[in-house]
This record gives structure tokens, sequence and C-alpha cells, in this order.
């Protein structure tokens, strides 16, 4: 119970500030910078290209507690897919990136999907009781 009482209306709000930052920005410690290279993250997941399969496995990474299903499916049509049914939405769209790396509106595209992301795992209340 003790090791909980560190997460108030105080400071759940100050976390969700730190972990955007994180995914913006990245942070800064010791004079060196940390910062996420998203893509290259995605890319040491068993099979990035396939949407059920990078959540679950996100999800493995990021959470004590497993998500339900209905939270994971969620989060696929939100940001994956962009509201579309399909799986083959975000597969056809993550292998057009990669393998055109330098257009740049699929960079823009691919790098606002995975802030979108990233921040919505870390703000979700299963992540904070990490």
């Amino acid at each position: 119970f003790y090791y909980e009482m560190w997460l108030t209306s105080d400071t759940y709000p100050i976390r969700m500030v730190f972990t955007d930052e994180m995914v913006d920005y990245g942070y800064l410690t010791a004079g060196k910078a940390v910062v996420l290279d998203r893509v290259a993250f995605l890319k040491t997941m068993h099979n990035p290209s396939d949407p059920n399969m990078l959540i679950d496995e996100l999800v493995e990474l990021f959470y004590r507690t497993p998500l339900t299903t209905a939270s994971k499916e969620q989060i696929k049509r939100d940001i994956l897919l962009d509201g579309q049914t399909s799986d083959y939405y975000w597969t056809e769209f993550w292998t057009s990136y990669i393998a055109n790396p330098n257009d740049t509106v699929l960079k823009n595209m691919m790098d606002a999907k995975l802030v979108s992301l990233f921040k919505y795992l870390m703000r979700l209340a299963e992540y904070q009781l990490m």
C-alpha cells in the first residue's frame, strides 16, 4: 500500500508533463541527452508491422498488469489505425515508411503517430504503477 502513496492528484499531472517531455524531446541528465528514437525502438520488437503483436509487446514492456483486450483494441484503432478497422492500414503504413524513411510526409506522419502512441501508453494509470 505505501508504495502507491506517491501517486496523488498533485504528482500525477507532474508525471504527465515529465513523460510527455521524454517522448517529445528526451531528457537531459548529467550533461547528456537521453532521447528515444521511436522508430528504432519499434524495430526491436518482434514484428512491428503487426499492430496486434506490437501493442501486446509494448504493453508487456510498459506495464506490470495486463491491459484488457478492449483497451488494447482501442489503442490500436485510435492511434495505429487512425480510426480504421483493418489491421493492414498500419502494416502498409509501417512497411511504406521503412521502405522510404527519407519521405518527409511519411516521416512526419510516423513521428506524430508514435508520439501519440507513447504518450498515451505513459498516461494510463497502469503505467504509473510500474
